[in-house]
């Protein structure tokens, strides 16, 4: 048996080796398992155990483990975290067992495909499963009548043997039976047990403000990985990560928040058509100087044409009136269905009136109206659009700065859209 000292530097021998790996998808997760604390000891079972911060590993599973092995179980744990499995089948709210089968057959089939990683013997990686969603498999594996298990390793004997990135005998047929067995706290490739801070997800941090949850971390640490991997050029984000990112831009953004930080962000610095930039006044053509902390005009757009809540608009006019005021930046509110009904300026601190119903929606004249202001000279800092997207004529491309604030999951042609969540 080696000591803990041995069995830490066979850890780090396996980061190491994963991290100078060829293949970038292999060093995207390897730089996520960085993450992961190692502890030597698992008191949640005889085999590897993650919490969402540390894995936690058996001595004698992690002494009798190859170093191709050890790569693998690293990179599996590591992927019980990136893919949510700790928050996503949370203990008491569903069968950890057959869980964490079911989290192991779709990470056990893309580590499979890797080179130099080996999946020990009595891994779940039943090609039958290959590309489904982990709630898919636990709902198939939950179907099957009772008493029909596996023994442990049943799965893939044939697999263990198999060379890397090989289809076991055991795996290669649609038929093999998706025992949950294994899958336990004894699973041969690792489990994954309650998030380390699970106490504490409703904490506060130094400042008053809610802690960042260990789920926030992981997913930041996504984002981050895949930032850095676009940056370095070192390939692209891997396909399953890539689907956890999509999962991401898809949760609930706190719109209100957004269309203030959009009215400050433009204001804080933007081209300014009134003056030409003193770098460029040689060139045959003008160009805009760039003005910090100057403040433009904002022009808000509210859809009259019926689909908007009186209720959403009042909200719309209340967040931008007081972003407009605390900057100390003039707003031009537009109301527009098929055609522009309503335009008035409204100076810092003044009090938005309530918009008109009207039928029907058309984008194009509010476009319009910006670029003819900008043209005019006017310092325009960006334009900010309540509707359903329900309608023609939305721009390609915004020749200013765009939010389009829909009330329908729709994605506008062109700046960035949010949707409204109740």
């Amino acid at each position: 048996m080696k000591t803990n000292s041995e069995l830490l530097t066979k850890l780090n021998r396996a980061r190491w080796f994963l991290l100078n790996h060829t293949n970038p998808e292999v060093i995207f997760y390897a730089n996520l398992a960085m993450g992961l604390a190692d502890v030597i000891g698992n008191p949640h079972g005889k085999t590897a155990c993650v919490d969402g911060k540390r894995i936690y590993w058996d001595e004698t599973f992690l002494d009798n483990l190859t170093d191709e092995e050890t790569r693998f179980v690293l990179l599996h744990e590591t992927l019980h975290c990136a893919h949510g499995h700790l928050w996503r089948f949370p203990a008491g709210a569903c069968d950890h067992k057959t869980a964490n089968a079911a989290c192991d057959h779709a990470i056990n089939l893309i580590l499979k495909r890797i080179k130099n990683i080996l999946m020990p013997q009595g891994g779940l990686a039943d090609v039958q499963f290959d590309g489904m969603a982990e709630e898919i498999i636990y709902a198939a594996l939950a179907q099957k009548p009772a008493g029909q298990d596996d023994q442990p390793g049943q799965n893939d004997q044939a697999g263990a043997s198999a060379g890397p990135g090989q289809e076991s005998a055991a795996n290669s047929s649609p038929s093999a039976k998706p025992g949950t067995s294994g899958a336990g706290p004894d699973d041969p490739c690792g489990a994954y047990c309650a998030p380390a801070d699970e106490a504490n997800q409703a904490g506060t941090g130094q400042d008053g403000k809610p802690a960042e949850s260990l789920r926030d971390k992981w997913e930041r640490a996504i984002i981050q990985a895949a930032q850095a991997a676009k940056a370095s050029g070192c390939g692209s984000t891997p396909a399953d990560m890539q689907r956890e990112l999509n999962k991401m831009a898809a949760v609930k953004i706190d719109w209100k928040a957004e269309t203030a930080d959009f009215v400050k962000n433009s204001i804080a610095q933007k081209n300014d058509w009134t003056r030409g930039s003193r770098r460029m006044l040689w060139q045959s053509v003008v160009y805009p100087s760039r003005r910090r902390d100057a403040c433009g005009l904002v022009v808000g757009v509210r859809d009259t044409s019926g689909s908007i809540s009186d209720e959403t608009a009042a909200q719309f006019s209340a967040i931008l009136g007081a972003a407009c005021a605390e900057l100390g930046a003039e707003l031009l509110l537009i109301d527009c269905d098929c055609a522009i009904q309503n335009e008035i300026r409204i100076l810092p601190g003044e009090e938005l009136p309530s918009p008109p119903a009207g039928g029907g929606t058309d984008f194009k004249a509010p476009f319009e109206r910006a670029a003819k202001l900008i043209e005019d000279g006017e310092n325009v800092s960006g334009l900010i659009y309540l509707t359903d997207l329900d309608g023609p004529n939305w721009p390609a491309v915004c020749a200013f700065p765009t939010l389009c604030i829909c009330t329908l999951d729709t994605q506008a042609p062109s700046g960035r859209t949010v949707k409204i969540l109740n």
